[in-house]
């Protein structure tokens, strides 16, 4: 028999990775404005086709993980496939403790194999054949099986990277912070614009 403590990685688990209880939030389809929360794909739901398998790329190391042959599905917009992509950005997100439990990271990857089932989002996508995902997760509570994601899906191009690795960040002049608030960024050479990413650097106690 295998022991071990709540929120901690079951070594006999199955890896199986999947949306529970995910929904649309909000829709943002014209550049420079809000999002907006009354559309037709606001509270839809996220869910799967097929389950995806979470797998450690290094078994001893357990922090270089990978999502693989997951299949994305919202009702009456589209399903597609996730295309396998490692985890990045993982910091400590709950402050003041130690553990696994205390981390968050990130998933960038692309959708693709879309099946469109609806023309209008069909249409609202620009009949796109490649869509962009990322997400941030933690655990968020031991109390429980499942752990918290946030994240986006948007448009994407043949310049957008299906990941990032050992990305830049900003973080305080003084090292000896804690917490360190680092804030990863990015350069758009094409378009002359610098990205701040504010998705995995609020902390919580």
């Amino acid at each position: 028999m295998h022991l071990f403590s709540r929120g901690s990685a079951n070594p006999m688990g199955n890896g199986h990775f999947y949306f529970v209880n995910a929904h649309v939030t909000s829709a943002c389809w014209e550049r420079g404005k809000d999002c907006v929360t009354k559309d037709p794909i606001v509270e839809r739901k996220v869910t799967d086709k097929n389950t995806g398998r979470m797998v450690d790329l290094d078994p001893d190391w357990q922090i270089a993980s990978e999502v693989i042959g997951y299949r994305i599905h919202i009702p009456g917009v589209f399903t597609a496939l996730m295309r396998r992509s490692s985890i990045t950005q993982m910091t400590q997100k709950v402050v003041g403790r130690r553990g696994d439990g205390t981390l968050s990271s990130v998933i960038k990857s692309k959708l693709v194999e879309i099946e469109w089932l609806d023309l209008y989002y069909k249409h609202k996508f620009k009949n796109s054949t490649e869509l962009s995902i990322m997400f941030v997760m933690d655990l968020f509570t031991r109390q429980g099986q499942t752990g918290r994601m946030t994240g986006s899906i948007g448009m994407t191009s043949s310049e957008d990277p299906l990941s990032s690795f050992a990305g830049r960040v900003m973080r305080p002049l003084n090292l000896n912070l804690k917490p360190k608030y680092e804030t990863a960024f990015f350069y758009d050479y094409s378009h002359n614009v610098f990205v701040l990413d504010f998705s995995n650097t609020a902390k919580c106690d």
